[in-house]
C-alpha cells in the first residue's frame, strides 16, 4: 500500500489521522507535500530511528520554506518520525527487490499486456469523446 492509499482515519501503524476540525485542503496540502518529499528524499540507510528523526526534521524545515507550518504537518500526521520509519522500510524493500532478477514468468505477472491494451483503448475512446464534445460545442 502506498502513502496515498492510507485511509483518513489511520493506517495499521496508527501514525496518521486527519482531525475532524481541520480544513480538508490544508490536510491534503500537508499530506501531498510529505508524500512528494518522501519520494524525493527517503533512502534506506543507517540507523533506522536516527535516520527517520533526521528525515522528519528536514521535512518540517522544507515544508516551512514552502509556507506549510509544522503544525499543519502535525495535524495531518500524528508522528512524522514513525511515518518516516515506514517510508524507510518501504525504500529498503524496493532496494532489495531492485537487485533481484525476475524470471520470465514473474515479469509476465508484473506486466499484464491485456491491461496495457485496455488502458490504451480507453485513452483513445476518451480522446474521441472529447473531440466529439468539442465539435458539438459542449
Amino acid at each position: 500500500m502506498g502513502y496515498g492509499d492510507r485511509e483518513a482515519e489511520g493506517d495499521s501503524e496508527g501514525v496518521m489521522h486527519l482531525l475532524n476540525g481541520m480544513e480538508p485542503d490544508m490536510s491534503k496540502r500537508a499530506l501531498a507535500f510529505v508524500e512528494e518529499w518522501i519520494s524525493d528524499h527517503v533512502t534506506a540507510e543507517g540507523d533506522l530511528e536516527a535516520h527517520a528523526k533526521a528525515l522528519a526534521d528536514r521535512c518540517i524545515a522544507d515544508a516551512s520554506k514552502k509556507g506549510i507550518p509544522a503544525s499543519e504537518i502535525g495535524e495531518a500526521i500524528d508522528n512524522l518520525p514513525e511515518f518516516m520509519i515506514g517510508a524507510i522500510k518501504e525504500a529498503e524493500e524496493r532496494d532489495e527487490h531492485a537487485h533481484q532478477w525476475e524470471s520470465d514468468k514473474e515479469a509476465a505477472e508484473l506486466v499484464d499486456p491485456q491491461a496495457i491494451e485496455d488502458v490504451e483503448e480507453d485513452a483513445l475512446e476518451d480522446e474521441e469523446d472529447d473531440e466529439s464534445s468539442e465539435r458539438k460545442g459542449l
